[in-house]
């Protein structure tokens, strides 16, 4: 752990880069080793990310959480556009089918449902659930922010990719 630490000390791209491959790596082998994998792996990722921004948050001044009533204003109303929105269409597959830019899947993925994997109610069941609403909320956003914000938005600008006349 001392390890890693100084690395993302010593590398603010790697502090920035690192993790989110880490989650990345983790999320391709979801699902990979039968249907009950994707759940552990989850978890897994989970863990590993819940470390990744303890571990980070010391070293990368942008993911120290900060209050404020406009972000809660602002975060109300992109749930309420983001909840509102409904139909085929929103899914990120399907709008690249519709550009024409991907083929339509020929098999669907089974969706996410811990109460048929291990039993409705059962304690794993309940595990998976919470792991999944915690992990979506708290661990993958900061780690995600952190890679697109900090690290690729100015990595973009600094190339000069896009010059101004």
């Amino acid at each position: 752990m001392r390890f890693l630490r100084n690395i993302f000390a010593g590398s603010p791209v790697a502090a920035r880069v690192a993790p989110f491959v880490i989650l990345v790596a983790l999320t391709f082998f979801q699902g990979q080793f039968g249907a009950a994998s994707a759940y552990w792996f989850y978890l897994a990722k989970t863990l590993a990310g819940l470390w990744l921004v303890l571990a980070l948050r010391p070293l990368v001044t942008e993911m120290r959480w900060a209050f404020s009533w406009e972000a809660v204003l602002v975060g109300i109303g992109v749930f309420a556009l983001w909840v509102g929105i409904s139909g085929e269409w929103t899914t990120q597959s399907s709008l690249w089918v519709k550009l024409g830019l991907a083929h339509p899947p020929t098999k669907f993925s089974a969706a996410w449902n811990p109460d048929e994997q291990f039993g409705a109610g059962s304690a794993l069941a309940w595990l998976f659930i919470a792991v999944r609403i915690l992990g979506s909320t708290f661990i993958v956003p900061p780690l995600e922010e952190v890679f697109y914000r900090s690290f690729l938005y100015r990595y973009i600008a600094s190339q000069d990719f896009f010059p101004v006349p």
